[in-house]
């Protein structure tokens, strides 16, 4: 499989309009240590490139609702039948090859860095 390249937003509600925008309404989620890494992957056929946000505690919700009118996301445990929301489905992985040990260990590196330099 070629290189998977990655785009990390700065927020879960970035991930929830790339997610409505692109009409693909659902995210994945991976499960790590005591941390929820969600993803939108579009793989194609050369390099595939991977939405993706960390949140740095498990996310208690099936489901993300997005309030059209106000702009705001809030996490359910069903889905919305109100026309104000956009839901964005949370699918939990039990086995994926988009995303390697590898890549995940980048990602850690990256987030200890980036507390070492905050301090």
């Amino acid at each position: 499989m070629a290189d998977i390249k990655y785009i990390k937003v700065s927020t879960l509600k970035d991930l929830v309009l790339v997610a409505i925008t692109v009409q693909i309404p659902l995210i994945l989620r991976v499960r790590r240590e005591d941390k929820d890494i969600l993803f939108l992957p579009f793989l194609g056929t050369g390099d595939g490139i991977v939405y993706l946000h960390e949140v740095n505690q498990p996310l208690n919700c099936k489901f993300i609702a997005y309030n059209k009118l106000k702009g705001v996301i809030s996490l359910t445990i069903a889905p919305s039948d109100d026309a104000r929301y956009s839901t964005v489905a949370i699918i939990d992985v039990a086995e994926q090859n988009i995303l390697s040990e590898k890549f995940f260990n980048k990602l850690s590196k990256e987030a200890k860095s980036k507390k070492k330099k905050s301090k």
